[in-house]
């Protein structure tokens, strides 16, 4: 993969709500795990969207606009399921929602603290989507084609969701979890490695937030995402493998890719160190 500076990451298509109101940042408050009264003009916040049990659903960013409504974003994948999340409790609060999504592109320059001038015309905020901090570029669907063509002439290279294999590694390289692949509804915010950038553990109460706040008082989970490589394909069963002379469990998730001798699958596995760090089986 390129050096992470050297590229430009492009949504084409991408859920975004806009919620209004006097009552919106205490309704989203209450439904997320990051603080939404730290929102300025110039940031966005990525957030875990959990159930009862504290299990993400969702990871979504937030951020605040000119009229002082909240948008949030998240995967086009997960569009219903979070219009489905705002209509169920979305009930006595004086706010309302909006669906932006078809008009609705996004371009992400991550290891960024500044925007090129070249972009300087397209609304942008900073904010952590990758393992660095980048600036998001906001764009209406008929002006996505003219920013790929002006940040394709700084020499960048493009990658979108559209990428297929080299995709899903991308991601998980950059410890970012994926819908349908490590967030399911089934894995808390640690064992994703979203506890320490996608959660505040000084708010108020959120769905989730007293499991998820049991785990950060206890030291920890049994299981975090991990990427294993080896030499030949792992068996989708649970299995243990012996890494650096110490047997770990693991559970495989998803081929990552399979490229000269190097086969690269996201496992769960118990314990890790750190979140989506590489076991690296090949080195003899």
């Amino acid at each position: 993969m390129p050096e992470l500076s050297s590229t430009f990451i492009t949504f084409p298509r991408r859920t975004r709500l806009r919620l209004t109101g006097p009552d919106a940042v205490r309704f989203l408050n209450g439904q997320i795990s990051n603080d939404v009264t730290k929102l300025n003009k110039t940031i966005a916040l990525p957030a875990c969207v959990c159930q009862l049990k504290g299990k993400v659903e969702a990871l979504i960013w937030m951020a605040q606009d000119d009229e002082g409504g909240i948008l949030v974003d998240g995967d086009w994948s997960q569009r219903e399921a979070l219009l489905t999340r705002l209509d169920r409790y979305l009930i006595a609060d004086d706010c309302e929602w909006s669906d932006e999504s078809d008009d609705a592109a996004l371009i992400h320059l991550p290891s960024r603290d500044a925007v090129p001038k070249e972009l300087a015309q397209y609304p942008w905020r900073s904010t952590r989507r990758f393992r660095d901090s980048g600036i998001d570029l906001w764009l209406a669907q008929g002006s996505l084609s003219k920013a790929r063509e002006v940040i394709n002439d700084l020499g960048l290279e493009e990658i979108t969701p559209d990428s297929g294999e080299s995709w899903q590694l991308f991601n998980a390289e950059q410890a970012h979890p994926l819908p349908g692949r490590e967030i399911t509804g089934e894995a808390l915010p640690a064992e994703l490695g979203l506890d320490g950038w996608a959660v505040d553990f000084h708010k108020g109460c959120y769905l989730g937030q007293e499991v998820i706040s049991r785990v950060e008082s206890v030291g920890g989970v049994k299981k975090k995402a991990v990427i294993v490589v080896t030499e030949e394909e792992i068996s989708d069963q649970k299995q243990e493998i012996s890494v650096s002379g110490t047997i770990k469990k693991i559970i495989p998730i998803s081929l990552l890719t399979s490229h000269r001798g190097k086969t690269r699958t996201l496992c769960w596995g118990a314990p890790a160190a750190k979140a989506y760090e590489q076991w690296d089986l090949t080195q003899k």
